[in-house]
């Protein structure tokens, strides 16, 4: 526009000036959501967050979901030395499939699985969950086709009964099931480089870390 040449140094002290940073582009489903939807969801959960908060709340709120851990890692940023890369091996391996359940006071309950994951995998997750519950609960899921099976559906009024209620997420809405971030953080920092050695090394490793989600492990709720 103004017909001058710049150095790429300058450059990228205008961008900084201007507040932006140089960080990897994040894929989102943001452009297929209804806005609408999503801002009465967030707002609608911001209210049983802050009950479920109380000491002397009637309810907990949990939020659900599967992740899935292959020996190929997520590419972390690293402190490395100039002219001495880090380097990890890239490997196809079996994937070690978490099923879990987090709350707002931080506890953690899962369960691991090998194999694809199905349905009845998922209710047989949520029965055993359900008897561990010392109050009522809701629980936050998604809308992936393993939730919304007629199978799945069949049980969601008797698990009302029982004082469990499922609360399904609008499609495109992932940044409200706040496990998402707990999946990340393991991931991208609580999982060591070296754990990725082999599928054995990483899944000790992984398991490791689920035991310490609590007591070592914790996430913020915003």
């Amino acid at each position: 526009k103004v017909g001058k040449l710049i150095s790429r140094d300058t450059l990228k002290r205008i961008l900084v000036a201007e507040d932006y940073g140089w960080k990897r582009v994040r894929q989102s489903l943001r452009s297929l959501r209804d806005e609408a939807e999503f801002r009465a969801e967030h707002a609608e959960l911001a209210a049983l967050r802050a009950e479920a908060r109380k000491p002397d709340r009637q309810f907990d709120l949990w939020y659900f979901d599967e992740a899935g851990f292959p020996l190929t890692p997520c590419v972390p940023y690293a402190w490395q030395k100039v002219g001495q890369p880090l380097e990890l091996a890239s490997a196809h391996s079996p994937r070690q499939h978490i099923l879990g359940f987090l709350n707002l006071h931080h506890e953690f309950h899962s369960l691991a699985f090998k194999g694809s994951i199905d349905t009845q995998t998922v209710l047989h997750c949520f029965n055993l969950f359900r008897q561990q519950l010392a109050r009522p609960a809701v629980v936050v899921v998604d809308n992936a086709p393993i939730h919304t099976s007629d199978d799945f559906a069949e049980e969601l009024l008797l698990w009302q009964a029982q004082d469990l209620t499922v609360k399904f997420l609008p499609p495109y809405c992932p940044e409200l099931n706040l496990i998402e971030i707990l999946w990340r953080k393991i991931k991208v920092e609580w999982l060591p480089l070296t754990a990725y050695q082999s599928f054995k090394t990483m899944t000790r490793a992984l398991f490791t870390v689920l035991r310490g989600i609590g007591p070592k492990y914790r996430i913020t709720f915003a």
